[in-house]
């Protein structure tokens, strides 16, 4: 499901539903300067601090892709991390169809990975959201700063290797929202 987010996060709440917790998306993705492909062995993703208790629901990340995406998928998970890279198994995870990205930089959108039960994040415990797909020649595109970033919570990861081996983008920020009860 893609969700286009509004001018305000309360104009997606309803009573009782998730909000908005830990992010870094300024100006709404509008000023949005580089870009990092997920492809099958190459695997994406951004460290996070969760900034309370909080069940993690869904995420939002700006997205788009290179070419037509029909039949693959995109799977974004949150894992736990040591030393500041993605470490264990998935604690949960959300797929959507690749085909349901916008096409081409200039349509880039939120798109929304739904967790389902989600998980139950810890304050002041740091996280990884890690984007991979099974597309195997054209670019998948999460959007970042590359030119300013500002995120303290943490920072983008890779893998170039399916997520045996993780380093870090230290100098690079997704453009993520995480929301919860």
């Amino acid at each position: 499901m893609i969700w286009i987010k509004s001018s305000t996060a309360s104009e997606n709440l309803k009573p009782g539903a998730p909000s908005l917790q830990d992010h870094y998306n300024f100006d709404d993705g509008a000023n949005a300067d580089g870009n990092a492909a997920v492809k099958l062995t190459r695997w994406e993703g951004e460290t996070f601090t969760a900034n309370k208790n909080y069940t993690i629901k869904f995420t939002k990340l700006l997205m788009s892709t290179d070419d037509d995406e029909t039949g693959k998928t995109v799977t974004v998970s949150i894992r736990a991390t040591s030393g500041g890279l993605p470490t264990g198994g998935d604690l949960c995870s959300g797929v959507v169809n690749a085909e349901d990205i916008p096409i081409g930089a200039g349509n880039k959108a939120w798109i929304n990975f739904d967790f389902g039960a989600g998980y139950a994040l810890s304050n002041a415990i740091q996280y990884a959201i890690c984007v991979r797909s099974d597309e195997t020649t054209d670019d998948i595109d999460c959007w970042l700063d590359l030119s300013s970033p500002t995120y303290a919570g943490g920072t983008r990861i890779f893998s170039n290797n399916s997520g045996v081996d993780w380093s870090s983008g230290a100098s690079h920020d997704f453009l993520f929202e995480t929301w919860g009860l």
